[in-house]
């Protein structure tokens, strides 16, 4: 959706989606109130400005969670009387009723998700994700992790501004969605230690993790494939996969999946029929973000993608 700016803050609180909660100013706008969400059915992306003061009070909306990240800086919001600040995050259940303080004017950034897939989380990881169905909680997250998510969610609100059409296509926002629900899943744990002892050691040789996890992707890239996803059909930690991909093929498994989607849309922008455009070969393969690809893809093929398509 366009983002909204509002003068007052009950046009503010209208705005909100999924949230069933009031807002009381307690001093006069410094600032305007803005929303801007991206709403991919089950998952919802958004960066919000408070624009005054305000003490608020309320819970989610049934079947919905949400995550909290303050984007400002500390002391401008508290929350259940904590001073939050960048490196603290809040997960809120639904219909438990939170309240905060918001000082001043402050920033934050919104993930809201449907309970099927905390519970998928939960089936997964019983021992990590079984409290976070049940009680709201603010912790310190992983640094690395939570700046990954933010600049996930400022770049997919950048493009629904400056391409309206980059959410058009069902697997672009397909694509968006399981990105989000990835680095979601890591920011709602705790610490990256705890995603380590939840695994356990590999019981696999670092050659079979790597071949099977290039197995899984080979055989699942068309469907899109996510960090997750390839710890879970190796049934190793986020870190044992990191480190074994780097020891032994020399790139992280995130750039591996990078190099592979580059492939196979260069091998589809080189079998390009003439009624087809760049545009529509990347959104048939999940591409939302078209000017981060074409950058990615001049670094790998030392060409843009629209000089494939035209030059075969």
């Amino acid at each position: 959706m366009p983002k909204i700016i509002c003068k007052e803050f009950d046009e503010f609180e209208r705005a909100m989606l999924r949230i069933n909660g009031r807002l009381t100013p307690i001093k006069s706008r410094t600032r305007d109130w803005c929303h801007h969400s991206v709403d991919l059915g089950d998952v919802t992306v958004s960066i919000n400005q408070v624009g005054s003061g305000v003490i608020y009070r309320g819970a989610m909306q049934r079947g919905f969670y949400a995550l909290f990240c303050p984007l400002t800086h500390a002391g401008s919001c508290r929350i259940y009387g904590r001073d939050m600040e960048p490196g603290l995050t809040a997960w809120f259940v639904p219909e438990i009723e939170t309240y905060s303080y918001g000082r001043e004017a402050f920033l934050w950034l919104g993930i809201t998700l449907e309970k099927k897939h905390v519970a998928q989380w939960v089936a997964e990881q019983t021992e990590q994700f079984l409290p976070s169905l049940r009680a709201n909680r603010v912790y310190v997250g992983n640094k690395k992790v939570l700046d990954a998510l933010i600049e996930l969610v400022k770049r997919a609100l950048h493009a629904d501004v400056t391409n309206p059409l980059a959410f058009q296509s069902t697997r672009c926002k397909e694509t968006l969605k399981r990105q989000v629900l990835d680095a979601t899943y890591f920011a709602t744990l705790s610490d990256g230690s705890n995603v380590e002892r939840s695994y356990g050691r590999p019981r696999l040789s670092r050659r079979s993790i790597v071949q099977n996890a290039m197995s899984f992707i080979d055989a699942n890239l068309g469907d899109g494939v996510s960090l997750r996803d390839l710890c879970l059909a190796c049934s190793v930690s986020p870190r044992t996969l990191h480190s074994v991909f780097l020891e032994e093929i020399g790139v992280s498994p995130h750039r591996y999946l990078t190099l592979k989607r580059l492939s196979a849309i260069h091998k589809a922008l080189m079998r390009g029929h003439a009624e087809e455009t760049v545009a529509s070969i990347c959104a048939k393969h999940g591409v939302w973000d078209f000017g981060r690809f074409a950058n990615l893809y001049r670094r790998v093929f030392g060409v843009l993608p629209s000089q494939v398509l035209r030059g075969h």
